[in-house]
């Protein structure tokens, strides 16, 4: 197993396979980025301060995950969820918020996002549940690149 608890061919190959995943920071807040930055140091971490920056990176980066503020000036979380239905590369999302609000964390699902966590959250829990999507992702791409044979009843 690697750093992280992901079983792997070597540590090596492990780390070389999570530096393959990009991971971006989408937050106002500069020490939400920093803390972020140093819970997920294996990855290759990008950080943005807004949403406008944030789609752009999206979109020229093309993170594996993106760990996105609700509420920033200018563009919230809200908004780039929106403006990730118009692009063809959709990454995992995760919604980070201050505000507990159930109806909101349905919205965000319904919209496309693979969690919503509220502040202030447990880092080793959040590192978990993006471990596992990313893995799950994974596993999905695995299966769907399979050649499937079909037999024919006879």
């Amino acid at each position: 197993m690697g750093s992280s608890g992901i079983a792997c061919g070597g540590f090596d190959f492990c780390i070389m396979k999570q530096m393959a995943h990009k991971i971006l920071v989408v937050d106002d807040e500069e020490n939400i980025r920093l803390i972020l930055q140093q819970v997920f140091s294996e990855y290759s971490v990008l950080t943005a301060m807004d949403g406008e920056t944030a789609l752009h990176l999206i979109t020229t980066e093309r993170p594996s995950v993106v760990l996105l503020d609700m509420k920033m000036p200018l563009m919230g979380g809200l908004g780039v969820l929106a403006g990730l239905k118009a692009l063809p590369y959709r990454p995992l999302v995760f919604m980070l918020t201050g505000e507990s609000d159930l109806d909101m964390a349905v919205e965000t699902l319904k919209m496309g996002a693979s969690g919503y966590v509220t502040k202030p959250f447990n880092v080793e829990r959040l590192k978990a549940m993006v471990i596992s999507a990313l893995a799950g992702r994974e596993e999905n791409q695995k299966i769907s690149e399979k050649p499937w044979k079909v037999k024919k009843k006879d």
